[in-house]
């Protein structure tokens, strides 16, 4: 059976967002700010 690519039920950590600063910064600043945050994505 092949690993899966994704974090499951754990911590996502900072090498788990390769090639997204945009979006890490985004989530940073909101996590900053205090504000709910849903990410969601198409399955692939």
């Amino acid at each position: 059976m092949k690993e899966a690519p994704f974090v499951f039920g754990k911590l996502a950590t900072q090498v788990d967002f390769t090639d997204r600063e945009k979006e890490a910064s985004q989530l940073a600043s909101n996590f900053r700010s205090l504000v709910n945050t849903i990410i969601v994505s198409p399955r692939q």
